[in-house]
């Protein structure tokens, strides 16, 4: 009877699993759909298609670099337990990558998150709770940079988030900052010594992130506005972390053409730029994908 119930109740886990990828995948058309009604189709295209191929892929390089430094930060926290299992540079890396791939390409309910915690449970015998506080942390503190980022640029560029009170921001960043690292300290201990490094690293990943964006923006005809779309993208990037879209594909097109009249700039440029940066993402995870299908392989003739 036993038997039974488990044989019943695994196709439907993996059916459950593989609806949820399936919703995501809906969300991101039906987002990027939602966009391109907003902005003037033709021109878009056109846009798309005369892109400067050397701009394009020194975009896509300056991405894949972002995301070794991510794997980096990443594994600056891993390395916080039990110093006899290292991790190295190499093997996180591959770890990074095939994350990204779970997080677009693969069925299922394993997300990139999910995947690096039981990978990294098997090779640190940690616990995979204790795993998942220091994937968490890391996620809070890439978020501290990019709050930190906005504020940067409030400052600078006030006009682009409505004037005076734009330098404001630096009020809420400074708490935040100040919170998370009291939390950690507190509950987690430790990572605390890691919490700062780690943040520095996540402001050159955003660095790196508003360049590879920016090189696309100026293929788009749109580098005037630098500052105004560099806020723009901070501020997509915390909606792409919302887990209900297909590795965030969507949520930034739609931020991008909602905040194009406040911001003054023009929404068919700055949705055609964030089509091609989607291009990077996909093309990005593409390395992930074939080791996972590298490692399924090997598993098969072992």
């Amino acid at each position: 009877m036993n038997q039974e119930t488990n044989t019943t109740s695994a196709p439907s886990n993996k059916q459950r699993k593989l609806v949820l990828q399936l919703v995501k995948l809906v969300l991101s058309a039906l987002a990027v759909f939602i966009a391109y009604k907003m902005v003037d189709a033709q021109e878009m295209w056109q846009t798309i298609r005369k892109v400067d191929l050397t701009l394009f892929f020194s975009s896509l390089a300056l991405y894949i670099i972002s995301q070794l430094v991510s794997s980096e930060r990443l594994r600056l926290y891993m390395q916080k337990f039990r110093a006899g299992h290292h991790v190295t540079t190499l093997w996180n890396a591959r770890l990074y990558f095939i994350g990204m791939a779970y997080n677009l390409f693969l069925p299922g309910g394993v997300g990139g998150d999910a995947y690096k915690v039981l990978l990294y449970d098997s090779r640190l015998k940690a616990g995979k709770s204790k795993i998942l506080s220091g994937v968490i942390i890391d996620r809070v503190v890439g978020l501290l940079a990019i709050l930190i980022g906005l504020s940067a640029i409030a400052w600078v560029f006030p006009s682009a988030f409505n004037q005076w009170y734009g330098k404001l921001w630096f009020i809420p960043t400074i708490v935040a900052i100040y919170m998370v690292h009291r939390i950690v300290a507190l509950e987690y201990k430790r990572f605390t010594a890691a919490v700062f490094p780690a943040l520095f690293m996540s402001l050159i990943v955003q660095g790196l992130q508003i360049g590879s964006f920016l090189l696309l923006a100026s293929a788009s005809g749109m580098l005037h506005y630098a500052f105004p779309v560099a806020g723009a993208f901070l501020i997509s990037s915390m909606a792409t972390a919302i887990p209900v879209f297909l590795g965030g594909i969507g949520a930034r097109e739609v931020v991008f053409a909602s905040l194009a009249g406040y911001l003054a700039f023009n929404a068919t440029e700055a949705v055609s730029a964030s089509l091609l940066f989607s291009m990077i993402t996909i093309i990005s995870s593409i390395p992930g994908l074939a080791l996972v299908w590298i490692g399924d392989d090997q598993k098969k003739r072992a």
